[in-house]
């Protein structure tokens, strides 16, 4: 966003997340973070907040504490808040805009985008959508499925970056990383231009800070012990590294983050009750639930729609399918 407006000469005050807007480390005397704090103060009359659609209970009534005026810019077809929570601004924006510009004029993406965001029956809207004879829009099966993920995630890593793999579920994702490690290199945990994602903030790093959700690449493995591994790596859209970055072995490769110290403390040996003691959060980034990936775009995306419509009903089917759909920019390869 910062490097959009930049390019049409808009230089706003602040550009960055929420969180780093309103909330403060509260340092547990340790050199670590104990809890966050709500800033006292708001420097600024206008808060513009893009992205509305991810925004919680608890986030939006700390923005409102502060009794300014807020813009919430969003899209009303995307998938509401993770979890249940109250809030969900875009269900009645004020201004409601029906046309897409997410995608080129032409692009059959766009198209494809707007027949699901309207159809009664989106799930075969995805599936019956016709492949575009530019390869914009494609289905592949299971084979031509693992050839697509091949080619995208083996080649110069400059193409893995600029290309994700969605799916619905933690279980799956798990699967497809360790489907695609297994045909790019032998090293079980972690090697070279090995693609990760960030589950938890790192703050304080060289080029700015590595969020929840960001992907990066690995330059180069430094060391493996028994329960970490380090190694150094780059973020290119946000321009920042990570180096000699000490990241829990554990976590690579397991459905879902640990989120309390009882189990890290059982996986270490030892007792836990800091984060410091921990090290990094980071799993493989190759593949990513919509979830995580929203508000994100890349130029190939992969949306693997099985688990989600096999799967039972779902009132946010249509929103998953949408959002998923929207993170591609030029080529989109439907998995069925």
């Amino acid at each position: 966003l910062r490097r959009r407006l930049l390019g049409i000469g808009v230089l706003p005050k602040f550009c960055g997340t929420i969180h780093r807007l309103i909330y403060t480390p509260q340092d547990d005397g340790d050199g670590g973070v104990a809890g966050w704090l709500t800033r006292e103060e708001m420097p600024y009359d206008v808060i513009i907040i893009d992205e509305g659609s991810m925004i919680g209970t608890d986030v939006w009534r700390d923005l409102c504490a502060y009794n300014k005026k807020i813009l919430v810019v969003g899209d009303h077809g995307q998938l509401p808040p993770v979890g249940n929570d109250q809030v969900n601004l875009m269900a009645n924006p004020d201004l409601r805009l029906e046309k897409i510009h997410r995608q080129a004029e032409g692009n059959p993406i766009l198209k494809l985008s707007a027949e699901i965001r309207t159809s009664p029956r989106p799930q075969q809207t995805l599936l019956r959508f016709p492949d575009d004879a530019e390869g914009r829009v494609r289905h592949l099966h299971e084979d031509e499925a693992y050839e697509w993920m091949e080619k995208q995630f083996r080649g110069p890593v400059g193409v893995a970056m600029h290309s994700a793999l969605i799916c619905g579920r933690n279980k799956l994702r798990t699967s497809l990383n360790a489907f695609i490690r297994e045909h790019l290199d032998d090293n079980p945990i972690l090697a070279k231009n090995d693609v990760v994602m960030c589950l938890k903030n790192v703050y304080n790093v060289k080029g700015g800070n590595v969020l929840n959700g960001m992907r990066g690449f690995v330059t180069r493995v430094n060391k493996e012990p028994d329960t970490h591994v380090y190694a150094d790596i780059r973020f290119p859209d946000q321009k920042a590294t990570l180096s000699h970055a000490k990241m829990l072995k554990a976590q690579f490769g397991r459905p879902n983050k640990f989120e309390n110290f009882t189990a890290l403390s059982d996986v270490l040996g030892r007792r836990v009750d800091k984060w410091g003691q921990v090290g990094l959060l980071f799993d493989y980034g190759f593949a990513a639930t919509c979830h995580k990936i929203q508000g994100q775009e890349f130029p190939d995306v992969g949306v693997v729609a099985d688990d989600v419509l096999r799967g039972p009903s779902d009132p946010d089917g249509r929103r998953w399918i949408y959002t998923s759909c929207t993170r591609a920019s030029q080529r989109l390869v439907v998995i069925v």
